[in-house]
């Protein structure tokens, strides 16, 4: 959360203001909240916005601040750097896949157990195939034998 106090100055310039296609700017919007631009803190839970910096400490470093800040209304101060936050989201989407990876090895567990019991079952309907038709051979027999 460093660097807040620094996004109030003029050292930092907005995306918009260096390379935001207006016309489009609807659909590049939601293209970026697709991939997880994060929230800002404010009751209105907004998508924060991605600013440039200007300064000589950071300059050209992307951060997200409140999509409020620069409209003078009330805002969070949400201030975060892209860069962290991406770092985050990575390590985030690595537990997701290696929780995935486990949850595939379970599921093949589970199918070849499913499998065993599977061919385990056909045996036995097999063998209750053959039961009945003996069973019933031998009811005809002495339903024959009978007369």
């Amino acid at each position: 959360m460093t660097g807040y106090s620094d996004a109030k100055s003029s050292n930092f310039i907005s995306i918009g203001e260096v390379s935001w296609d207006e016309s489009d700017s609807a659909s590049n919007l939601e293209t970026l909240n697709n991939y997880g631009v994060p929230s800002c803190e404010c009751r209105r839970k907004s998508k924060a916005l991605v600013h440039i910096s200007k300064t000589s400490k950071n300059p050209y470093r992307t951060f997200y601040e409140c999509s409020y800040y620069k409209v003078g209304k009330t805002h969070c101060k949400y201030f975060k750097w892209v860069d962290e936050h991406i770092d985050e989201r990575l390590v985030e989407l690595e537990e997701g896949k290696q929780n995935l990876e486990m949850d595939t090895k379970v599921i093949k567990v589970m199918m070849k157990d499913m499998q065993v019991k599977m061919k385990e079952i056909m045996g036995w309907k097999k063998k209750m195939k053959v039961m009945i038709e003996f069973v019933f051979v031998i009811v005809i027999i002495a339903m024959v034998s009978r007369k």
